[in-house]
């Protein structure tokens, strides 16, 4: 049972925390505003990305990868897809070095550098990939045996978020589970097993001509800081979720050696 008193000095404290802007407690992914609401992926925590199918869920998870790579001390990760680990080391690829990755494509010069640059860089990373159809007791066992930090579930379904955030539980790692929402399907069941929902909204006609998309991360429920909403730009030809201060900051340089 927890008191009025005790449910406002926390509600304050995290405000107060948001507002001073100290450290997140948990995982970041990189994208400071979305880290400020949040305040982190903590452990024993269950977080949900939810989305109509096709609006990039599994490259903005990616993206939250390629992000964490860049950090030290090294954290070993596993990601549990739906995938081949094929595709989605093409597509991490793609997002690290800008460089579009393929069965289909060649490559020349500057980009062939870039692809050897990036591949030499990360190869020794401790990213492991998993199907999704694994069982919970094998995943579990791997995540002791190779101290796995954070665990992404691609794609989760809404019967399985209880055992995720068991399995969260379990290990005292921060798990991500990337769901995919009909229209038709509440997400109730997702409020009430995660502890931090986030809605992947964009608009899927604004890529169709390969330009950049806007898009917004509405953070709907949030047992460690605040719920609103962040705005980020995806670039649909490298897979690539940016910053607006990123997006702005790149076209004053580019205005300015005009």
């Amino acid at each position: 049972m927890i008191s009025l008193k005790q449910s406002l000095s926390e509600s304050v404290q995290i405000m107060l925390d948001t507002i001073s802007f100290n450290a997140p407690e948990g995982i970041t992914t990189g994208y400071p505003e979305l880290d400020n609401l949040t305040r982190g992926m903590r452990k024993g925590s269950l977080t949900v990305l939810a989305s109509p199918p096709s609006l990039g869920k599994t490259a903005f998870a990616l993206n939250i990868v390629g992000n964490l790579m860049g950090r030290k001390p090294e954290m070993p990760i596993l990601y549990c897809s739906g995938l081949s680990h094929t595709e989605l080391s093409f597509r991490l690829l793609t997002i690290l070095s800008g460089v579009v990755c393929g069965y289909d494509r060649d490559h020349h010069g500057d980009e062939i550098s870039r692809l050897t640059g990036c591949v030499a860089e990360q190869k020794n990373y401790p990213l492991f990939f998993e199907e999704c159809g694994t069982s919970f007791e094998k995943i579990t066992e791997f995540c002791s045996e190779k101290n796995i930090g954070f665990l992404i579930f691609d794609p989760a379904r809404l019967d399985n978020l209880a055992d995720l955030k068991r399995l969260a539980q379990e290990l005292d790692i921060p798990v991500l589970a990337l769901v995919s929402l009909k229209r038709s399907e509440s997400t109730a069941e997702i409020m009430e097993a995660a502890d931090t929902v986030i809605h992947l909204v964009r608009d899927r006609h604004e890529t169709k001509n390969g330009q950049d998309a806007p898009v917004c991360l509405v953070v709907a429920r949030n047992r460690f800081g605040l719920c609103g909403t962040c705005r980020l730009n995806f670039i649909p030809q490298t897979m690539q979720f940016e910053n607006d201060h990123d997006r702005e900051d790149n076209e004053n340089k580019q205005e300015g050696t005009r």
